[in-house]
C-alpha cells in the first residue's frame, strides 16, 4: 500500500545517518535488519518484487575486476572481457552510458534481491511472468538473446521488460561493473585483487550458495544471503551484459554443480548468447530514470 502512494522519489536516512534514493512506486521494508544500507536497504514495489540498494560512493572504484576461481584470480578469462560490447546491438552503449550516469548521479543501484523467478510452474514448459520474489521457481533455462547484436529472445530482453520508465525506473539485465560492485561492498580487498582466499565470500563461497546438485527455489536458505541479497552463489549461473572474446556473454556466480570454490560468487563463466541449461538464470538490476 506504502509504495503505491510513493508517487516521487525521495531521499531516505537509516539511523547510521547514510542516504539513498527511494524511487517512486517502491516502499522501505519495516523488517527488522532489511531498512539499513551498510546491511542491505529492502525496497519493495506495489506488486511484492523486492530489490536492495546497492551504495556506488566512489565514481572511480564502479568498474570491473577480476573473479576468483579455485582460490585464484580469473584474470585469463577477465583480460578477454569487455563492457559495453561496441559491437553489439543497436543502442547497447547508449544503454551502459545511461545506466552508469544514474549509478553515479543517485551513488548506487538496485539489485533483485532473489534471482530472476517465474510464475510458471515447474516443469511446464510454459513462461510465466518475471516476478523477484522469495520462494518461487527459479526463471532458468533461458538464451541471454539471439545473437550477440540481437538482445531479443531471451534474459536480456525479459529483464528490460519488468518496469517501464513510467515507473521512474529502468530494469535491466545485470551488469558485470553492478556484479563487480556489489562484490566490492561485499568485500573492499576484491578491488586490489587481496582477497582473503580461505575465508572472503567472494572468493570461496561454500557453505553461502546452493552447490547441491539440486535446483532450489529463490531465496531457499537465509545462509545464502548476504547483504540481504539472495543466492549470488550457487543455484543458477546469471547472465551478465559482460561480453567475452566478442563472441560469447558472461555468466556469473557458480552453478548448482560447482562448489563454492570453484564457483564462488565473483567467478566468471564464458556461454554462446543460445546456451539454455537447468543451472542458467539471470537477475535484473533497476536504476533511477
Amino acid at each position: 500500500m506504502e509504495a503505491s502512494i510513493n508517487l516521487e522519489n525521495y531521499p531516505y536516512t537509516d539511523k547510521n545517518g547514510d542516504i539513498a534514493t527511494i524511487p517512486a512506486g517502491f516502499a522501505v521494508s519495516q523488517v527488522e535488519g532489511e531498512n539499513i544500507i551498510d546491511d542491505g536497504l529492502v525496497v519493495i514495489d506495489k506488486n511484492e518484487n523486492e530489490f536492495v540498494w546497492v551504495p556506488v560512493s566512489n565514481s572511480s572504484d564502479f568498474k570491473t575486476y577480476a573473479g576468483y576461481s579455485s582460490g585464484e584470480l580469473q584474470s585469463s578469462v577477465w583480460d578477454n572481457c569487455e563492457e559495453p560490447y561496441l559491437n553489439g546491438y543497436e543502442n547497447e552503449q547508449i544503454e551502459y552510458e545511461t545506466m552508469k550516469n544514474s549509478v553515479l548521479k543517485y551513488n548506487g543501484f538496485y539489485v533483485g534481491r532473489y534471482e530472476a523467478g517465474t510464475t510458471a510452474e515447474s516443469g511446464t514448459g510454459i513462461r510465466g511472468n518475471l516476478i523477484i520474489k522469495q520462494g518461487v521457481n527459479v526463471y532458468n533455462n533461458i538464451i541471454w538473446g539471439n545473437s550477440m547484436t540481437d538482445a531479443t529472445g531471451g534474459a536480456v530482453e525479459v529483464a528490460k521488460g519488468l518496469y517501464s520508465k513510467e515507473n521512474n525506473v529502468t530494469s535491466t539485465l545485470i551488469y558485470g561493473v553492478q556484479w563487480d560492485a556489489i562484490m566490492t561492498w561485499i568485500d573492499p580487498n576484491y578491488k586490489t585483487g587481496n582477497c582473503d582466499t580461505n575465508i572472503s565470500f567472494v572468493t570461496n563461497s561454500t557453505g553461502k550458495g546452493n552447490y547441491s546438485g539440486i535446483l532450489a527455489k529463490t531465496g531457499s536458505n537465509k545462509d545464502y544471503a548476504i547483504k540481504n541479497i539472495y543466492d549470488l552463489a550457487g543455484n543458477v549461473r546469471e547472465w551478465t551484459m559482460e561480453s567475452n572474446n566478442n563472441s560469447n556473454r558472461i555468466g556469473r556466480g557458480g552453478s548448482l554443480s560447482n562448489t563454492g570454490l570453484y564457483g564462488p560468487v565473483s567467478s566468471r563463466s564464458v556461454y554462446d548468447t543460445s546456451f539454455s541449461h537447468d543451472n542458467v538464470g539471470f537477475r535484473v538490476t533497476i536504476y533511477i530514470n
